[in-house]
């Protein structure tokens, strides 16, 4: 039994250290420093903590539960299927497998989710394992927290850019909000049951300093909310808050409820004084805006609701999109498929994100879900929500001690993630912690395997042959993985170097780099795009040649980011520009009409792709002036001031 120990506490170990290193890691040397690193290092945990738990059931490590019959875990199996289901047809199958190289929120990430969820539910169904699950949670939020206090009072040691706030480890403020909105309920109910045992007439100094020091780390995640002035995390914090009172309110006596309620009242109104104080009226204007109040100064009536408004017409827009089509409407599009859907709807094209120049996500979980899982996974989702719901709430109201207080605060965290998700989008860290919430419960409500249970108290079982294959192909899986999983970590470093060196000046080293980088994770397409647009930097430097090699490298390099990503609308035009510089050089290989032809049938691919952009109208408008072709150089030209370019 020594050996099915070791696999078990090998489990909970790699689970710990998932929580610890999870929200802390990034890299300051990469081109995108937050989510690829993040998801690498998930998908990597989570293979080898896959392992030790399937090593350490074969073995017959205590306890046992039959995960297979638990609801919440079939529950999240559904997701898993429709999700699973929605990859294999999706019209983009690499991508939504690997995930976008900003998001990584491809089906691998969903999968490293689903095994925290079902060896959680197996590991936490142990009451001394699931208090030391909550305690790691709490211990990895220190970092990120104490990281953003240093932000926000100007000595960040890390340079970094256009924060707009504290971000702490996460590289926006958006997503520090999001992490902490899942982490509050996991302070809110070691504070709760840190009261519980005051209550009861424990004196020890050890309760009294835990009571005062979970009530200051709910009041620090409360103040850092605030700090970064993002609407959905603060409404997501009071709402966890609401629901974490209303469900502990109904098991204490009337006047101790009232006391409860009070507390929670107390607790809403500091939050909301953090937020003034920390933003001003900026706080209160967010909220107010995405009611549809103008700011003050506002001058134009279009911009009275400002990114809410925004975020009205992406939805309104992107509800009818997977109608067109029977199987859209059913499975979706696939995982990370907004962008190519979102930009072919003209309101959405022609609306731009506060956050930047596209609209890559719908910033409303169950309508991203709706486009990307179709109605199969809008359904798998709310039947995760329900089942967890529907038990937490059984448990909170007839459960004891601290299982029903647990219970309680799980279903805060699904309701402030929710909240949260509804005006933002999941990250790779809050999808982890949003499956340790829905594991936790599953943990809470065992299914025993009675039988397994009685054999693993008798003596160690044999190792018999096939257990032995079993354990040696898991132990193999997890390392033939282990260089895939963690690809978009090492693209992600030479594809920061290769930025770098785009900013100094130094093209061609870029290009080298990019290329380099875009062999590690080749399902990406901003790698070959920097590569393409060095080489042709590169190329149109030098004469004769020499330039037109490097200007077909360049070409290449286009062609292969097209390929890989067809769903940019810009992708196109990119192509048809190099055509349109190649040209004006007086080429030698190509003729000038040759390549201004090939420029136009880019144009034209790009009208098509994205027949909602200026830019690309006023591009091709000088491509048509460039041929010669006046008439449709003007029309061109008159459709992109319609559009409201810059004629």
């Amino acid at each position: 039994m020594r050996a099915a120990a070791w696999a078990r506490a090998s489990t909970e170990g790699l689970c710990f250290l998932l929580f610890l290193a999870l929200p802390a890691a990034f890299n300051p040397l990469g081109g995108q420093p937050i989510d690829p690193v993040k998801a690498s290092l998930l998908r990597c945990l989570a293979a080898l903590i896959a392992t030790t738990w399937v090593a350490s059931r074969l073995l017959g490590a205590a306890p046992l539960t039959n995960v297979g019959a638990q609801p919440i875990v079939r529950a999240g199996l559904i997701v898993f299927g429709a999700t699973t289901l929605s990859t294999l047809l999706s019209i983009n199958p690499g991508l939504s497998f690997f995930g976008s190289y900003y998001r990584e929120m491809g089906w691998l990430t969903l999968a490293a989710g689903v095994v925290l969820l079902i060896a959680g539910a197996d590991l936490w169904s142990d009451a001394r394992r699931r208090e030391r699950a909550v305690t790691a949670v709490l211990v990895g939020a220190i970092l990120p927290g104490a990281y953003a206090l240093v932000q926000r009072f100007g000595h960040d040691p890390v340079p970094w850019r256009n924060l707009g706030g504290p971000a702490s480890t996460f590289g926006s403020p958006t997503f520090l909000g999001a992490f902490l909105v899942v982490v509050a309920p996991f302070a809110m109910y070691r504070f709760a049951t840190s009261a519980q045992t005051l209550a009861s007439g424990e004196t020890r100094r050890w309760t009294t300093l835990s009571y005062a020091g979970y009530l200051v780390f709910v009041l620090t995640l409360a103040a850092i909310v605030t700090l970064t002035t993002i609407r959905g995390p603060l409404i997501a914090l009071v709402a966890e808050v609401v629901v974490f009172a209303l469900v502990i309110a109904g098991r204490l006596p009337h006047r101790v409820r009232r006391l409860a309620w009070a507390a929670a009242g107390a607790f809403v109104a500091v939050t909301l004084a953090l937020s003034v104080a920390a933003a001003g009226a900026a706080g209160l204007q967010g909220v107010a805006r995405f009611l549809g109040v103008p700011r003050p100064g506002d001058s134009s009536p279009n911009s009275a609701i400002l990114s809410a408004s925004d975020r009205l017409i992406v939805w309104s827009a992107a509800v009818p999109l997977p109608l067109v089509d029977p199987l859209r409407a059913m499975i979706g599009f696939g995982p990370e498929m907004q962008l190519p859907v979102l930009q072919r709807a003209e309101s959405v094209a022609r609306t731009t994100p506060t956050e930047g120049g596209q609209w890559d996500r719908a910033h409303d979980v169950f309508i991203d879900t709706w486009l990307t899982g179709g109605a199969l996974g809008v359904l798998a989702l709310v039947a995760v929500v329900a089942t967890v719901g529907r038990t937490m709430w059984r448990v909170a109201r007839e459960g004891t001690g601290q299982q029903s207080v647990l219970a309680a605060a799980i279903l805060a965290g699904i309701v402030g993630h929710l909240v949260e998700a509804s005006f933002s989008f999941e990250t790779v860290v809050t999808s982890a912690l949003f499956w340790v919430l829905v594991a936790l419960a599953a943990g809470l409500t065992p299914v025993r395997a009675a039988s397994a249970i009685d054999e693993s108290r008798q003596a160690a079982p044999r190792r018999t042959p096939h257990k032995a294959v079993a354990l040696g192909a898991a132990g193999l899986a997890a390392l033939l993985l282990m260089p895939t999983l963690w690809a978009p970590a090492v693209a992600d470093n030479v594809y920061g170097r290769a930025t770098r060196a785009q900013l100094v000046g130094a093209a061609q080293s870029a290009a080298q780099r990019a290329e380099s980088a875009a062999s590690w994770a080749p399902w990406v397409e901003e790698m070959p795009r920097l590569a393409g647009l060095s080489w042709q930097q590169v190329g149109l430097q030098r004469a004769g040649e020499s330039g037109e090699q490097l200007l077909g490298r360049a070409e290449g390099q286009l062609r292969e980011a097209i390929h890989r990503g067809p769903y940019d609308p810009f992708a196109h035009l990119r192509l048809a520009r190099l055509y349109l510089a190649w040209a004006r050089r007086a080429p030698v290989e190509r003729s000038a009409d040759e390549l201004l032809g090939q420029a136009e049938q880019a144009c034209t691919l790009a009208l098509s792709d994205s027949p909602y952009r200026p830019s690309t109208w006023q591009a091709c408008a000088e491509i048509s002036r460039e041929r010669g072709q006046v008439d449709e150089a003007a029309t061109r030209t008159e459709r992109a001031r319609q559009l409201g370019g810059q004629t």
